[in-house]
């Protein structure tokens, strides 16, 4: 699967750059007192890629694009456990893990010119590319180390592989 770069911002190699999001509700309508009371706790509000989200990974020195209507939680961790949170200075690498965590693969290019091919990716090979953009955004390498072995032991559970020539990109997928 191959998408062209034609179009597309590229930012610098050396920005920053944080994805364009919008919340989604946390149950849908009519959704019981016992959920919201009981499982609120344990559940993270999903976020909605509004733009097309293009972001350079150091240690591939490539980019990667994640296209518009890709939903996450930033983290899939119950929001109860204290100290793994995506806000502040692990969103950066949010995005580009949970959707390699998805799909087991990346769109990644050489740079503007070049289009965007699919490339699949280990559990661990996201782990690695989570802890590269996150040096790169906070500079905190120890705890983002620590965080990466943390995925690398238990990330396995929610690591799968579904096919992203199915996907239709057209509405907000899950």
């Amino acid at each position: 699967m191959i998408i062209p770069s034609e179009g597309l911002a590229f930012p610098s190699p050396g920005l920053i750059n944080s994805p364009e999001m919008m919340a989604l509700p946390l149950w849908p309508r009519g959704t019981g007192a016992f959920k919201w009371f009981f499982l609120s706790p344990f559940k993270r509000t999903r976020y909605l890629l509004t733009e097309h989200y293009i972001t350079y990974i150091p240690i591939l020195k490539k980019w990667c694009y994640i296209p518009r209507n890709f939903t996450t939680d930033l983290a899939s961790t119950p929001k109860i456990i204290p100290g793994i949170s995506p806000d502040g200075p692990l969103i950066h690498g949010a995005v580009p893990h949970d959707f390699g965590y998805r799909f087991a693969a990346f769109f990644l290019s050489d740079g503007p010119g070049h289009p965007f091919v699919l490339v699949q990716k280990t559990q661990r090979e996201c782990d690695a590319i989570f802890t590269s953009l996150n040096n790169k955004s906070n500079g905190l390498k120890k705890s983002n180390k620590v965080i990466e072995k943390i995925l690398n032991a238990v990330g396995g559970l929610s690591f799968n592989q579904k096919d992203l020539r199915c996907v239709d990109w057209s509405k907000p997928v899950f």
